[in-house]
């Protein structure tokens, strides 16, 4: 993981039990997430863009997995053709 950084630098807490990430260089977030109570259990929301990425334990591994989903989408759009085209 060298020269990338840690999940916890990219994100933010807009208000009480809501967090954003975003690049640094970017203006809008990528995702975020959100603190609820599911019964008698604290979970937290993950959420890139409108796609559900699930609900997690803890907020670092709401972190990781929502680190995790934005670096696949930005491979997959890399890996496209120039321009989105063939």
């Amino acid at each position: 993981m060298a020269g990338q950084w840690h999940p916890i630098f990219l994100t933010r807490e807009v208000r009480p039990g809501l967090w954003e990430m975003k690049h640094s260089h970017e203006i809008e977030s990528f995702g975020r997430i959100e603190l609820r109570r599911v019964g008698e259990q604290v979970r937290y929301k993950v959420t890139h863009g409108d796609v559900l990425i699930g609900w997690a334990t803890s907020l670092e591994v709401a972190r990781v997995a929502l680190l995790k989903a934005e670096r696949t989408a930005r491979e997959r759009v890399y890996a496209g053709p120039p321009n989105g085209r063939y």
